[in-house]
């Protein structure tokens, strides 16, 4: 390391000792050089700026138009879906229109025979110690079993001759009826003296008249068809064949009779 400087000194006296003028015209040369490259480096990081500012602009380009896209996806994709529910809910409505009702007088018979039962339930609210319970039962078996599904229907057939007003009506007030008379029986079945015989009376009267109302609106060739149908039906079941036939038999089953 001495040896070196030792080396060094006579080259640091020379240049101490160099003319003023030429180490000036060396300065500006080496700050004309050193501004080049200064300004290089400027335009360099100031390129490198813009295009990291560019490709940060391109990305959030890139980011919206990718968002963009998605959202028409998904709305293209809500579109075909509501579509397809529209098409099913039109094939579902058609098949609907399409589905046919049982015969008219399929139906007439047992509503003939449910009123008849409702005439039933009548005579055993008699006496001082009526047998609620088994009155109630008398609502809920036989040919009043099937009675909701079975009046809606003759109003259904009502309503495409015209006359769907006067049917719908006949059968809410038969329904009103028949729930407030299970409502009565079966308070009266829990608790003893709580229920006016007269206001069961009433009710059935009034399911009974809404029948009548309702059976007004069937053609007279089918009625009568219907008529004789539940005559025969109730001659078969006569106590001596209970255990062939009788109320307790099912919906299904009368109308395999019938």
């Amino acid at each position: 390391m001495a040896h070196s400087l030792a080396t060094l000194l006579p080259f640091a006296a020379a240049l101490a000792s160099a003319p003023e003028g030429p180490r000036v015209s060396l300065t500006s040369e080496a700050r004309v050089l050193q501004g080049a490259r200064l300004r290089g480096h400027e335009c360099a990081l100031d390129g490198g700026a813009a295009a990291d500012s560019q490709g940060i602009g391109n990305g959030v380009a890139g980011v919206g138009r990718r968002a963009a896209l998605a959202a028409a996806a998904a709305s293209a994709m809500l579109f075909f879906v509501a579509e397809d529910s529209k098409a099913d809910a039109g094939v579902l409505s058609k098949y609907i229109k399409r589905k046919k009702l049982d015969p008219l007088d399929t139906y007439v018979p047992t509503v003939l025979l449910a009123q008849i039962q409702f005439q039933d339930v009548d005579e055993k609210l008699v006496g001082d110690k009526p047998d609620f319970a088994d009155a109630r039962s008398m609502l809920r078996n036989g040919p009043a079993g099937s009675l909701r599904n079975d009046i809606r229907a003759v109003a259904q057939y009502a309503a495409e001759a015209g006359n769907g007003k006067t049917a719908n009506e006949a059968v809410d007030q038969c329904l009103s009826a028949l729930e407030d008379l299970d409502s009565l029986l079966f308070r009266a079945s829990r608790e003893s003296g709580s229920a006016s015989i007269d206001v069961m009376k009433s009710r059935v009267s009034t399911a009974v008249t809404a029948l009548d109302k309702l059976l007004a609106t069937v053609p007279e060739n089918i009625l009568e068809k219907g008529k004789a149908v539940a005559t025969a039906y109730r001659e078969q079941s006569t106590p001596s064949n209970d255990d062939a036939l009788g109320f307790d038999e099912s919906p299904d089953q009368l109308k395999g009779l019938l």
